[in-house]
């Protein structure tokens, strides 16, 4: 039974921190995303950004 949680954690940060967060889009650095990593960079209200990578593995 799967419990339809995402695997990706960017739903979390982007509902969490929307005050502050301006836009968050795919990719990071040039580089796309791939079917272990999602890449996105972050803008901030103040126009700063943060680039995050984050790799998903499998859970048995």
């Amino acid at each position: 039974m799967a419990l339809k949680i995402p695997k990706s954690n960017f739903r979390f940060i982007e509902n969490d921190f929307s005050d502050i967060i301006m836009e968050i889009r795919d990719g990071a650095n040039g580089l796309p995303n791939s079917a272990r990593t999602i890449r996105k960079t972050i803008v901030f209200t103040d126009l700063s950004k943060m680039y995050c990578v984050e790799d998903i593995r499998q859970v048995k």
